[in-house]
């Protein structure tokens, strides 16, 4: 990833913190609530339905990011 792409993107995703947003990369599908921006990775809350609703935490490292999407602005 660019240096200067990152610089701006890791700022731009703090913005999000709290908020609900869905991560694409080459392999996975993330929907979650964003709870952490680090340099190099974002940590996702995700809830995964069953009989007893569990929070499942995911980290996904900032490289490994081909798409955000913060369904709240879009709707």
């Amino acid at each position: 990833m660019n240096s200067t792409f990152r610089s701006q993107f890791i700022p731009q995703l703090s913005r999000y913190l709290g908020r609900g947003i869905e991560v694409i990369t080459d392999n996975s599908y993330y929907d979650g609530v964003l709870v952490e921006v680090g340099r190099d990775f974002i940590e996702l809350a995700e809830t995964v339905p069953g009989y007893e609703t569990q929070t499942r935490r995911s980290i996904v490292p900032i490289d490994a990011i081909n798409y955000v999407r913060v369904p709240t602005l879009t709707a």
